[in-house]
C-alpha cells in the first residue's frame, strides 16, 4: 500500500495511487429447482404454496496479483478459492443449499403469506485466540466445535460447524376500495 503514494522529502503526500483490486476470475455452478401449485378454491380462499431451491456445485475464484512497480499489469499467482460451504470468503457464505418455501392464502381482499427461508450448514475456521482456554471466562467451553482438527500435513486446521438454520416470516395484507394495499409483516418471526 506504502507503495502506492509518492511523497515529497518533507513528507508531504503529492499523489496517490487508488486503483481497485479485481477478481481473475469467479466460476459459479449450480442447479436451480423451482415448484409451484395453485390448489382449488375453497369458499375459505384459495392457497398457493412455493419452493425455490438452489443447490450450489461449486464456487471458485482467484484474485489477481497487483505489481506495484507495474500498477496496470497483474498477474495471476494468486490460489484458486473454493468456498462453497465455507464462512466468510470474500465476505459472505455461499451454503451448499438455499430454499424459499412460501405458502400464500387470498380471499377477497385479504391475503397472508408464510415464508420459510432455509441455509444449510457452513463451516468457519477458528483463530488460535478461540483455542485458549485462557480466553474463555470460568466454566465456559471452547466454542469451536472441531477444534483438535489436523491437516495431513499434522497442521491445526480447527474449525467450528455452523447449522443449517429456517427463518419464518408471515405477511398480511388488505387492499382497499381506493385501490392501495395495507400490508404488514414479521420478519425472523421464529426460527
Amino acid at each position: 500500500a506504502c507503495s502506492r503514494i509518492s511523497r515529497l522529502a518533507d513528507g508531504t503526500i503529492t499523489d496517490i495511487l487508488a486503483t481497485g483490486e479485481n477478481a481473475g476470475f469467479s466460476d459459479i455452478e449450480g442447479i436451480d429447482f423451482s415448484l409451484a401449485y395453485s390448489f382449488p378454491e375453497f369458499d375459505f380462499g384459495q392457497f398457493k404454496a412455493r419452493l425455490d431451491t438452489t443447490y450450489f456445485i461449486s464456487e471458485e475464484s482467484q484474485n489477481l496479483a497487483f505489481n506495484p512497480t507495474q500498477p496496470f499489469q497483474y498477474h495471476r499467482n494468486n490460489p484458486v478459492n473454493s468456498t462453497v460451504g465455507l464462512y466468510g470468503g470474500r465476505g459472505g457464505t455461499t451454503n451448499r443449499v438455499k430454499a424459499n418455501f412460501t405458502v400464500d392464502w387470498s380471499l377477497g381482499p385479504w391475503s397472508a403469506t408464510w415464508l420459510a427461508r432455509y441455509t444449510s450448514r457452513a463451516v468457519e475456521s477458528c483463530p488460535a485466540a478461540y483455542l485458549n482456554p485462557a480466553n474463555y471466562p470460568a466454566g465456559s467451553s471452547i466454542i469451536c466445535t472441531q477444534a483438535t482438527l489436523r491437516d495431513a500435513n499434522g497442521g491445526l486446521l480447527a474449525r467450528n460447524d455452523i447449522g443449517g438454520t429456517t427463518y419464518h416470516d408471515l405477511t398480511a395484507a388488505y387492499v382497499t376500495p381506493w385501490d392501495s394495499t395495507i400490508r404488514v409483516g414479521i420478519n425472523n418471526a421464529f426460527a
